[in-house]
C-alpha cells in the first residue's frame, strides 16, 4: 500500500496504525465470513494480508476487499494485490513467496492495481475487465468459442506486446473464420473495435479457460 498525507504527524501515524490493525483483522474477518466462506486467511498483520482458496474466489475477494478498504481509508491509501496459482500438493510457502514476488515486481509499476494471471491491471479498470472475462468464460463454457481460438488470441496478444503490428489483421481473420453470431460480435467489440479489453486480453482469456476447466472438473 501507499501512504499519503501523513506529513510526519505522530497522531496521524498512530491513527493509520489503528486503521490498519482493524482493517487487516476484524474487517477482513467480517468480509470473509459474510461473502467468502471458502477462503482461509493465513495471516493478516501490518499492511500484509495472505489468503488461500479457489482461484476465482480469491480474485473476487481481492476486488471486494479493495472496495471496502477504499471506504475504510477514505480513499487516502492505495491497495495492491498479487495472486499466484497453485497445483495440488504444492507447498503453501512457495505460493506465498510467489505472490509476494508478484507484488514486488508489480510495485515497480503503477500503484493501486492487481497482478493476476500474468497481467497487471489498475483497479480503476478491473471491474470492466473482470466482467468481460466472465462473458468470455460463459461463451467458452457454452462452446460458442473454442479453446484453440483462445490460445490464438493469447499468442497474438503476446506478439502485440512485442510490437508486431500484424496482430490486428491476423485476429480479424481468426474471428471471421472461427466465430459466428453473439460470440463473434462480442469478441470483435472486446478485442478489435473499439477493443476496450485488448490491453488485458491475456487476463481475460486465461480467466475464461480456468473457469471452464473448473466447471469440467465439478
Amino acid at each position: 500500500m501507499e501512504f499519503r498525507k501523513l506529513s510526519g504527524d505522530p497522531w496521524r501515524t498512530w491513527g493509520l496504525s489503528r486503521l490498519l490493525d482493524d482493517a487487516f483483522s476484524s474487517a477482513v474477518a467480517r468480509l470473509l465470513k459474510a461473502r467468502f466462506p471458502n477462503l482461509y486467511p493465513v495471516y493478516g498483520r501490518g499492511d500484509d494480508l495472505f489468503v488461500i482458496g479457489p482461484w476465482n474466489d480469491v480474485v473476487d475477494f481481492a476486488a471486494a476487499w479493495r472496495s471496502e478498504f477504499r471506504a475504510i481509508s477514505g480513499n487516502n491509501l492505495t491497495f495492491s494485490a498479487g495472486i499466484a496459482l497453485a497445483k495440488p500438493r504444492q507447498h503453501i510457502l512457495s505460493k506465498s513467496e510467489e505472490a509476494e514476488h508478484a507484488l514486488n515486481e508489480h510495485a515497480k509499476g503503477p500503484r493501486d492495481s492487481i497482478h493476476a494471471l500474468g497481467a497487471t491491471i489498475p483497479w480503476s479498470e478491473f471491474d470492466d475487465v473482470r466482467a468481460g472475462a466472465g462473458q468470455l468464460a460463459a461463451m467458452h463454457a457454452g462452446r460458442q468459442i473454442k479453446s484453440a481460438l483462445l490460445h490464438n488470441i493469447i499468442d497474438l496478444h503476446d506478439r502485440w506486446q512485442k510490437g508486431d503490428e500484424r496482430w490486428h489483421s491476423l485476429l480479424f481473420y481468426q474471428l471471421e473464420r472461427n466465430l459466428t453470431g453473439e460470440a463473434k460480435s462480442f469478441v470483435r467489440r472486446a478485442f478489435l473495435s473499439p477493443g476496450h479489453l485488448w490491453k488485458h486480453a491475456g487476463f481475460a482469456v486465461r480467466y475464461a479457460m480456468l473457469h471452464t476447466a473448473g466447471e469440467e472438473r465439478n
